[in-house]
């Protein structure tokens, strides 16, 4: 009779919540193991939830380093540039300052102005650093480094050969 009458009750049972349906539920549900049941898939939800927050966390972590590194790389790219602007203005002086006679020096001057304005301009749009990727900038400073150098030389010969 006992047995009938949890039969009964199980069969009204329509909730695996234990905050729903009251005592006669809650005795079904522990019975029937419902309740257990749901315990598990809550706890394989959780584990799941918590294995993909561990993934999140980890992926979180290389983009962090990867920004430290960008970072870094921008900072050397910015001080490669700050370098080369400093002894773009040194060139500038000194050119500025030698003297060219008429003629053929003269064009020189001209010439060595007109470089010098010219590796100026592109420094300036090097250092917007409008979208290009790390190794385009350190390209464009490379280039530009080997640029100055050609003009340096090339005043120095102009200085020395008068």
């Amino acid at each position: 009779m006992a047995l009938a009458g949890l039969m009964f009750v199980a069969g009204c049972a329509t909730s695996n919540d234990p905050s729903e349906g009251g005592f006669i539920n809650g005795v079904v549900g522990l019975a029937t193991g419902r309740y257990e049941k749901r315990v598990e898939e809550k706890q394989a939800l959780l584990d799941q939830k918590q294995q993909e927050n561990k993934e999140i966390k980890q992926e979180v972590a290389v983009l962090e380093r990867e920004k430290v590194e960008v970072d870094n790389d921008l900072a050397t790219s910015k001080a490669r540039l700050a370098e080369l602007q400093r002894e773009m203005v040194e060139l500038r002086q000194r050119l500025e300052h030698a003297t060219f006679e008429e003629g053929r020096e003269r064009q020189r001057y001209l010439y060595l102005k007109q470089e010098l304005d010219a590796l100026e301009q592109e420094m300036s749009q090097v250092s917007e650093l409008n979208g290009q990727s790390k190794d385009e900038m350190n390209e464009q400073i490379r280039n530009m480094e080997e640029r100055k150098q050609k003009l340096e030389k090339a005043l120095n010969e102009a200085i020395n050969s008068y």
